[in-house]
């Protein structure tokens, strides 16, 4: 049976300036991509006009233009971290990212997809994220998702060519690696899930410059991003109620100190991540007794720490190359 590639390459940048799309290097092309989607999000109106007292369908009228976009991969050591740097803030090289309530400045990335069947190539300028999903299983690779919206550019000729280089560590991120530390306690997780989520908004304003044959639409000229949020959805044996998720839930406890460490321990625990959760509570809470060893289902919702000043910190350490700035 043939081997179908339907996409050759997914690249992200970070721009230096809204509506110039950053320049692609070797380190911009990611190693794990698993699904790449750009969707059209165009408002289309088509009027009703009274003519001779009946209503009648003319031709439709582009109101404005938009473009969503997925992605989806293993998380690695680094390459995941664009998104991050687009979520929140300017972090710059590792981190750590400090993503605290509130409008940040965050990073416009330029995004890439190359098909393989196809003799042209797509390319969003000015894209940001709305959700950045980390799901971490004990016996399985570590995937991440990131969504947002973006600009669409002209699709063009002579598709650039994805490089991969070759990581120097044991990319990408590998189960036995997890640590779970929850209320300051070790312990152990059978899944856990981070999403970060914000509003994005396009915001729509009359140009400035000539008025623009193509394509149709007006495309936004900013984004309004606002209602930053975090949650961890975490699963875990439940052999007792005492000290147990659940029972913190009921109680109304605050959790602090949690962390979840996947360092290498090939490269002496220099590269991988740190996830760095001051405080967080429980909003939810579940038990699934139907199996031998009963587990527990919490989803904390991440909480600001004014002695801290953050809410969330996530260090990336990996290969040369990466700088979110």
């Amino acid at each position: 049976m043939a081997l179908i590639r339907l996409i050759r390459g997914v690249a992200a940048a970070a721009q230096t300036t809204p509506g110039t799309a950053a320049t692609l290097g070797t380190n911009n092309w990611l190693n794990w991509p698993t699904m790449c989607k750009f969707t059209d999000a165009i408002t289309v109106e088509f009027p009703k006009l009274l003519h001779y007292q009946i209503w009648m369908e003319q031709q439709g009228i582009p109101l404005t233009r938009l473009m969503q976009w997925e992605i989806q991969g293993l998380a690695d050591t680094w390459q995941w971290a664009w998104f991050l740097a687009s979520f929140d803030g300017s972090p710059t090289g590792a981190g750590p990212y400090v993503f605290t309530p509130g409008k940040n400045a965050a990073k416009l990335l330029t995004l890439v997809k190359v098909n393989a069947n196809l003799t042209t190539y797509r390319q969003l300028v000015d894209a940001i994220c709305s959700e950045v999903v980390l799901d971490w299983t004990a016996n399985g690779l570590t995937k991440f998702t990131a969504k947002g919206v973006g600009l669409l550019s002209a699709p063009a000729s002579s598709p650039p060519v994805p490089s991969y280089p070759t990581p120097a560590d044991k990319s990408p991120l590998q189960p036995a690696w997890g640590r779970w530390v929850v209320n300051g306690v070790a312990r152990n997780i059978v899944k856990g899930k981070l999403t970060l989520k914000q509003s994005v908004a396009p915001f729509y304003a009359s140009g400035t410059g000539s008025v623009p044959t193509t394509p149709v639409g007006v495309s936004p000229t900013d984004w309004e991003v606002d209602d930053m949020g975090a949650t961890l959805d975490i699963e875990s044996a439940y052999a007792a109620d005492a000290g147990s998720d659940l029972a913190a839930y009921r109680g109304d406890v605050t959790n602090t100190t949690n962390t979840l460490t996947a360092l290498d321990p090939v490269t002496a625990g220099s590269k991988g991540i740190v996830i760095t959760v001051p405080k967080m509570k429980a909003a939810t809470g579940s038990e699934d007794d139907t199996k031998a060893i009963s587990r527990q289902t919490t989803v904390q919702h991440l909480l600001y720490d004014a002695t801290l000043v953050s809410g969330l910190s996530i260090s990336v350490n990996g290969d040369a190359g990466f700088a979110a700035s």
